[in-house]
Order: C-alpha cells, then sequence, then structure tokens
C-alpha cells in the first residue's frame, strides 16, 4: 500500500474492508457477503481475493448492480487493481451490444451515480462515459467500420492502472502495464469531480458471470506494482 493511498486492501480479512460502501439496487441492510465473498481458492498475492457473486447464487440481492465504493481524492486519483473474470472480459460474440461495467470513477456513492466513468466492456474493453466510448488504439468500432473487441481471457489475474481525472478531463487506462487509452477532453464535463471509486459488477446486457479482485489500491498519484 503506497503511503498516500486513501483506500488499499488485499482482502485478506472476512470483514467489509475499512473505508468501502457495499451498493445495491434494493431494500437497504443486506450485509455485503449477500453479493461478494472473500475467496481463498482465488487470490493474485496473500491468501484470498474479494468475489463478486453470480446473481444465480443463493441469498445474493438480485441486483444487477453490485458494487463497492471507496474514498478517492477530489478531482483526479489513480487506481491499481488486480481482476480475472469467469468468463472473458469485452467478449461481444455472446451479445455483441453488450455493455456491462467493472469500475469507474465517479462523483459520490450514490447507486447509479450519472457522474461514472466507467471501466467497461462495450464492443471489447472500453471507458463508457454515458454511452459515450473510448477504445484502445485500432479496437471497438473502427473509423473503417466493423467491431474489433479487446478481450482480456477469463480466469487470468490482469493488472488495471486508470487515472480518472475530471480537473483536466484526461482519462487513462493502462492494462499489465502497458497504455492502451488516452482519452483527452473526455468527457466533455462531469457534473462533479470525481471523488469516488467503484468496483465489483454492473450487468446492462450481461451474460452474469463471477468476478474476482485482489490487491485493490487508490492514490493521488500512479501506484504501480504491475511488473
Amino acid at each position: 500500500c503506497p503511503t498516500n493511498a486513501t483506500f488499499c486492501s488485499g482482502f485478506e480479512s472476512p470483514s467489509l474492508p475499512t473505508g468501502a460502501v457495499y451498493l445495491y439496487n434494493g431494500a437497504p441492510g443486506l450485509p455485503f457477503t449477500a453479493d461478494f465473498e472473500i475467496d481463498t481458492t482465488q487470490h493474485h498475492s496473500g491468501n484470498s481475493s474479494l468475489r463478486v457473486k453470480e446473481l444465480t447464487e443463493s441469498g445474493v440481492s438480485n441486483s444487477a448492480y453490485r458494487m463497492l465504493a471507496v474514498p478517492g481524492t477530489s478531482g483526479a486519483f489513480w487506481v491499481r487493481f488486480w481482476v480475472q473474470s469467469s468468463i472473458d472480459m469485452g467478449d461481444s460474440v455472446a451479445t455483441p451490444t453488450g455493455h456491462n461495467a467493472f469500475a469507474g470513477g465517479a462523483g459520490s456513492t450514490a447507486v447509479n451515480d450519472s457522474t461514472f466513468l466507467q471501466f467497461a466492456e462495450d464492443v471489447g474493453i472500453a471507458f463508457n462515459y454515458s454511452d459515450s466510448d473510448r477504445w484502445p488504439t485500432g479496437y471497438g468500432r473502427p473509423s473503417g467500420g466493423g467491431t474489433i473487441p479487446y478481450i482480456l481471457p477469463k480466469m487470468t489475474w490482469e493488472c488495471v492502472e486508470i487515472s480518472f481525472d475530471s480537473t483536466t478531463l484526461e482519462q487513462q487506462l493502462f492494462i499489465n502495464g502497458t497504455q492502451l487509452i488516452d482519452a483527452t477532453g473526455y468527457p466533455t464535463s462531469t457534473g462533479s469531480p470525481f471523488a469516488v471509486f467503484k468496483f465489483g459488477l454492473e450487468t446492462f446486457a450481461g451474460p452474469d458471470r463471477k468476478m474476482w479482485y485482489d490487491d485493490v489500491a487508490v492514490a493521488p498519484t500512479r501506484i504501480g506494482g504491475c511488473s
């Protein structure tokens, strides 16, 4: 954990990490373990990771929106996390127009915050803000037509770094140390400064899946640690 981190967890404890808020659509009062579990069978490091449950499992909230919200620094911050999915991330074969969100920067902890800039799948891995997308160069919907999804293979730990910046309106994505997106002037404006990082799963089109997160850190400056 960097010394200037506003949040950092390797999910080694069964309790909700300090600073995290559990978000879902439904009546309040469910424990975070309704939609999440500390999983000792999968981990990038340490002994466990955080797993997002599938909707077919018993006792879940039945919400398509299952996220934890943690604090960032107002206006701009970096995140670094390791993630894997039980199905390919970004796969547009099963759902050609599918759009699902894994994480993002937001202005508040509100469920379905309209200022949510998503790390998502929408014709492959993308940034999505109010249905406006940015893709890795040469992927997504190229100007020449057609679709080329950028896909992260299932059951493989990937190191994701994102710079969320609502001040300069430049959003950056690195995966396994390689920069894939540098979106300037995007979005054209935000309703409020980015101050919160959310991660988990929001399914708009499906399919549902299991998701695992490990070694999640949020800080004002780039964190590193992907090598």
